[in-house]
């Protein structure tokens, strides 16, 4: 939203070169008067009678379009697999199935008055990560594949449920997520010293964040071909959280030289997050149920939701580069970070039949997102 300012156009112009009305790279026969529109004054309309080139608009528009790619810190370290009876031996971290990178695209909307030096902006961007999976064979371990956590406290399809967990074929897990964010922000120019200096912008603004991981444990006592068939058994567990609230922060613009600048942009909040989660362990034949304990002949699905606070913060560094006075380049590297989430490892409890504890949501997980942006921006 920062308009800032490139060397390609006229010294001093708050409507200049950034968003499309100085003289640009190319050069500008429509506004290369430089000193005829230099100055608030003559963006406001204010008439210079020897000026032969009209004053360029008050309030600009700009558009743009770019491609993300992000990849996310590692998850807690939690192993679901061991080679019994060596408990040291443990398998399949959720590490094991970490988000190595996701593509995604952000598209922004904004409009800056150089009358007023206020602007604002749209924003909206959404990952687009491809799911996760790792397996480990009961083959390639000395001993048995078997479960970390106690699958004999449940029945499925007739028997106790570590006889589907426990001396398996394979166990694989799986991981999934989805990330979206909406902005409405409002900035001032503060500083504006366009050609000698940095433009640097306050911020203010709401911002809706979704986050959404889906884990999925299942284990195979025959084959390593997950079918869905009633010897499989699944262990789901699904946590959304939805982040709204304001923000502040700014941003600043330094050109350097040609048509070539420096931005950097700042913003961090507190916010709501509206959270919720599901847990199931079951297989085509059913749902399992508790068999001892005070949830005696329980099924083992659970449903919860809960408000909480959370944070969030955002930090980019990058470049712009306009080769003409209507297009800029724009090219950045970001970091997100967001505590107090509901993430699927927190919500598991290391004894399967306190499903009450597993009611109990979770919300002390955190996510780092970090990686690049390249974008186009249009200004009108």
């Amino acid at each position: 939203m920062n308009p800032g300012c490139s060397t390609c156009g006229p010294t001093g112009a708050d409507a200049g070169a950034a968003y499309g009305y100085g003289a640009g790279c190319a050069g500008d026969s429509a506004y290369s008067g430089g000193s005829c529109y230099g100055s608030d004054a003559a963006a406001c309309g204010v008439a210079y009678p020897s000026c032969a080139a009209p004053a360029p608009p008050s309030a600009v528009w700009s558009f743009s379009l770019g491609a993300l790619y992000l990849q996310r810190d590692h998850g807690n370290n939690y192993a679901f697999s061991y080679d019994d009876p060596n408990e040291d031996l443990q398998y399949l971290n959720q590490r094991d199935a970490d988000f190595s990178g996701g593509m995604g695209f952000e598209t922004r909307l904004a409009r800056y008055d150089a009358c007023t030096k206020h602007g604002l902006e749209l924003v909206y961007w959404q990952l687009l990560p491809t799911d996760e999976e790792a397996m480990v064979l009961g083959s390639s371990l000395a001993g048995n594949l078997s479960a970390i956590l106690n699958y004999d406290q449940l029945d499925y399809s007739g028997a106790t449920a570590d006889n589907f967990t426990n001396n398996a074929f394979a166990h694989r897990l799986r991981r999934e997520m989805d990330v979206y964010n909406v902005e409405a922000n409002h900035g001032i120019v503060l500083t504006d010293a366009c050609g000698s200096g940095a433009t640097v912008a306050s911020l203010v603004g709401f911002r809706l964040f979704r986050f959404d991981e889906r884990l999925q444990f299942a284990s195979d006592p025959n084959d390593s071909m997950f079918t869905y068939e009633t010897d499989e058994l699944y262990y789901d567990i699904d946590t959304q959280n939805l982040l709204v609230g304001c923000q502040l922060g700014g941003s600043v613009n330094r050109p350097m030289t040609g048509c070539f600048s420096l931005t950097a942009v700042a913003k961090a909040g507190v916010f709501g997050n509206f959270c919720e989660s599901s847990s199931r362990i079951s297989g085509a034949a059913g749902t399992a149920t508790i068999n001892n304990g005070p949830n005696n002949g329980a099924s083992w699905m659970v449903s919860n939701d809960k408000v909480d606070v959370a944070m969030m913060a955002e930090m980019a560094l990058g470049f712009a580069y306009q080769p003409t006075r209507r297009w800029r380049l724009t090219a950045d590297y970001r970091v997100i970070g967001v505590s107090g989430v509901a993430l699927p490892t927190n919500q598991i409890y290391h004894d399967l039949r306190g499903i009450n504890d597993v009611a109990l949501l979770q919300t002390n997980g955190h996510v780092i997102l970090h990686g690049a942006y390249l974008g186009m921006e249009r200004c009108f």
